[in-house]
């Protein structure tokens, strides 16, 4: 699945998650990877490709890694903006991956992170950095982490920084509950824009 996200001001989107994968399953996966068997072992089951949005250069990896315990398996995902990938013909895309654990019926809690980049010249941040401390230990604050509760428990975490007073950047974090399919990492790139929104305005 290739998602956009350079014309979010996304440069990062990265999803990990434990689960059970019976060895049919996970043999299928491994086959559909088409990688050998040394390399497996050594590093996982890694699927990713790069891609073109808008002429932007995209980049998505991802692996299932064997844990210890049977059937137990670490799944991870990461997009970012740019080229990471020297030799995409030697692995197989990352929607091939998805296609295999749209398979799991189960419902997951995915880890999810997000980063994004917003130029000073069309953006403004809702909550003003730098903040200056005249007086205090430090001259100015350029960043915070802030955290949104629900029944005390977290349910978003941000980090708004500007560490040289330029660009604003907000790394977001939260859970997501779902099931694997080809549209989950569009599904939660969607629940952070609308996350990122919230702080920041155009100019």
């Amino acid at each position: 699945m290739n998602i956009n996200l350079a014309s979010f001001r996304c440069s990062l989107l990265r999803i990990t998650t434990k689960c059970e994968i019976e060895q049919n399953l996970l043999e299928k996966i491994k086959k559909c990877s088409n990688l050998p068997e040394d390399e497996i072992k050594n590093r996982g089951v890694t699927f990713g490709n790069v891609y073109l949005v808008n002429k932007k250069k995209h980049t998505v990896i991802g692996f299932i890694e064997e844990q210890s315990k049977k059937n137990k398996c670490y799944f991870g995902v990461l997009y970012q903006t740019g080229s990471l990938i020297k030799k995409t013909d030697e692995i197989k895309p990352i929607s091939d991956l998805l296609s295999c654990l749209s398979e799991l019926k189960n419902n997951y809690k995915f880890e999810c992170q997000a980063r994004f980049e917003y130029p000073p010249s069309k953006y403004g941040s809702k909550i003003p950095l730098p903040l200056k401390t005249e007086g205090f230990l430090l001259d100015e604050i350029r960043g915070l982490r802030g955290t949104k509760l629900k029944n005390k428990e977290s349910v978003f975490d941000i980090i708004i920084e500007r560490p040289d007073n330029k660009k604003i950047y907000h790394s977001i974090y939260f859970d997501h509950k779902g099931k694997f399919s080809l549209k989950l990492p569009k599904n939660i790139l969607d629940i952070a824009i609308e996350e990122s929104k919230k702080y920041i305005v155009k100019r």
